[in-house]
């Protein structure tokens, strides 16, 4: 049937316009999309197991979107997207329990269930979560890159023929996108966004890790459905934990095949978990550091830091879905043996209250406080 009127209702997600609006307009150049029955019983079947997937998130907040083929504000394009990172949810589930990949309900084979998701600008990060979407959501979204890195940019097309476009600049992104990703550098985030012309109904996921909500606001106007996040380049490999602050459910479903979502209620619990991100480097070094140490002595430089790798990613593994660190340490030292004696001495040399200290530091800093003088 034709869509002759499309209406929203939209919960702003910055703390200054925390207030649902409704809008209501008629335009004639909304497009009819007839819907075949094969096409009517997907969507049917998606809006059944939606619940299933949305209960993987909480406090989430609705937003309308759309990307150009309907009028902006259309809620039914926001329900046809949910539907659309639902049935990924659903598929991944199913392709690792081994259920074949033709059984599993296909609702992104008309136009109208298409998902483009941007990325201005294309550094580490951004194409760590561009992998991760292309390998985790089963190509249910089209992905649009800025040229802005184009090494990385032409590898990531490459690799993804099918799925990822690059586009001439980081206008033509915001054109294409139903969600904009926003991952340049925080020194430059101003001068790139303030000439730039987003839309209402765009979803603006921001990957900066000192820039806050409230600076964003004026600069993406008129869109008003603002999210930060903290992906890590195992998002890559749809791995580790992904915070999102505001829960929207949108952000949340279409995200959530690629890692473990923690959503967040303030931006004081994002800052926190910032920090903690802060320490990825140093884990990296320490690393190498033992590597090292390891070839040192005369093993194969190769072999060290197969077996590095090997024996922390054991070690992360078995503490997943401890709820306290206290027993798992304490289990893990032999009275008088070599871990018990290790701790002890790292504990005497202050080692693990300078992390504090420097988690302290970097909280400050992405919490917006001045430096000490």
């Amino acid at each position: 049937r034709s869509m002759n009127e499309c209406s929203v209702q939209r919960r702003d997600t910055t703390s200054d316009t925390h207030r649902l609006r409704s809008t209501q307009l008629r335009t004639s150049s909304c497009r009819s999309f007839p819907a075949s029955f094969v096409s009517l019983t997907a969507f049917w079947l998606v809006l059944i197991w939606i619940p299933e997937a949305a209960s993987m998130s909480s406090g989430a907040a609705n937003g309308g979107l759309k990307q150009c083929q309907f009028e902006p504000h259309d809620n039914k394009r926001y329900k046809d997207l949910l539907g659309v990172a639902a049935s990924a949810v659903i598929r991944k589930q199913q392709n690792s329990q081994g259920v074949a990949e033709e059984g599993v309900i296909d609702v992104v084979a008309t136009p109208a269930s298409k998902m483009v998701v941007g990325f201005v600008g294309c550094g580490t990060i951004s194409a760590a979560v561009v992998k991760g979407m292309c390998q985790a959501l089963n190509g249910a979204v089209e992905i649009v890159v800025s040229p802005r890195n184009p090494q990385v940019a032409a590898a990531l097309a490459k690799e993804f023929p099918a799925r990822v476009t690059i586009a001439t600049d980081n206008q033509a992104v915001l054109d294409a996108s139903d969600v904009v990703c926003i991952g340049v550098t925080p020194q430059i985030y101003e001068e790139v966004l303030k000439s730039l012309s987003f839309r209402a109904e765009h979803i603006v996921i921001s990957f900066m890790s000192t820039v806050k909500i409230s600076s964003l606001v004026p600069l993406v106007a008129p869109a008003t459905s603002i999210v930060r996040m903290i992906p890590m380049p195992p998002i890559a490999k749809c791995l580790g934990p992904l915070p999102i602050y505001p829960p929207l459910e949108l952000v949340q479903t279409l995200f959530g095949p690629l890692g473990s979502i923690v959503g967040l209620e303030n931006e004081d619990e994002f800052a926190a978990l910032m920090s903690a991100s802060s320490l990825m480097a140093p884990f990296y070094e320490m690393q190498n550091t033992i590597a090292r140490w390891i070839a040192a002595k005369g093993l194969d430089p190769a072999a060290s830091a197969k077996y590095t790798a090997a024996l922390y990613h054991g070690l992360a593994t078995d503490s997943l879905g401890v709820s306290e660190f206290e027993t798992i340490t304490a289990e893990s030292q032999t009275p008088k043996g070599v871990n018990e004696q290790s701790r002890k001495q790292l504990m005497e040399a202050g080692w693990y209250g300078q992390l504090e200290k420097q988690m302290d530091t970097i909280y400050d800093r992405v919490s917006g406080k001045p430096p000490p003088s």
